[in-house]
C-alpha cells in the first residue's frame, strides 16, 4: 500500500479511539499509528449545548485525556466523537437493547443529523478541531419489524436450528390459503 503522507521524523501518530471504523480509516490511508483508548472520559452533554459543540468538546476531551494518560510528548494525538441528533437533540448512546429499539423507532421515517468532530493535538499543545455534519433520512420501519430484526440478530443459532420448521409451517399456511 502506498502511504499518502507520514508524520514528520521523530513524531508518531496516536489514535485516541476504540472505534474500529476510525482505526480502519487510518489503516486504509496507510498511516502508521499507535492505538490508545483513554479511560473514563465520556463527557455528558451540558443542558442547552448544541450537538456540534458537544461533539467538538467530547473529541477534545478524549484527545487531551489520551495525551495526558500516555504522556505523549512526541506525538500527534487524534481523537474524535460522533453524535446523532434529531430536532437538535442529542440521542446519546443506547443504555440497553430496549433503549436502542426506542431510538430506532424514534428515527423511523424522519430526518436526523450525524455530527462528527475530530481533534488533533500537536506536540506543542496547539489543537485543531474539525466538526462536520451530514443529514440523513431513516427509512420508515414499523416497531414489529425492528423487533423482528433484533430478535433474529440476538437468536441466530436458534433461528438457524429451527429454520426448517419455520419454513415448513409457513409453506403449509401458504398452501392452505
Amino acid at each position: 500500500m502506498t502511504r499518502l503522507f507520514m508524520p514528520a521524523p521523530g513524531l508518531r501518530l496516536v489514535l485516541a479511539s476504540a472505534s474500529p471504523r476510525r482505526r480502519r480509516f487510518l489503516e486504509d490511508w496507510g498511516l502508521p499509528f499507535t492505538l490508545f483508548c483513554p479511560k473514563e472520559v465520556e463527557p455528558s452533554p451540558i443542558s442547552g449545548e448544541s450537538p456540534e459543540h458537544y461533539a467538538c468538546r467530547a473529541a477534545e476531551t478524549k484527545t487531551l485525556a489520551a495525551a495526558e494518560q500516555m504522556k505523549a510528548q512526541d506525538a500527534l494525538v487524534l481523537g474524535a466523537d460522533t453524535v446523532v441528533a434529531i430536532d437538535g437533540n442529542i440521542l446519546g448512546k443506547p443504555r440497553d437493547a430496549g433503549n436502542a429499539l426506542d431510538m430506532l423507532v424514534c428515527l423511523s421515517g424522519r430526518g436526523h443529523e450525524v455530527i462528527s468532530a475530530v481533534c488533533l493535538l500537536l506536540p506543542d499543545g496547539r489543537r485543531k478541531i474539525f466538526p462536520t455534519r451530514a443529514g440523513f433520512f431513516f427509512r420508515e420501519y414499523l416497531q414489529k419489524n425492528v423487533l423482528f430484526i433484533c430478535y433474529l440478530r440476538n437468536h441466530k443459532e436458534e433461528v438457524c436450528r429451527n429454520a426448517q420448521n419455520v419454513i415448513a409451517r409457513i409453506s403449509l399456511k401458504m398452501v392452505s390459503i
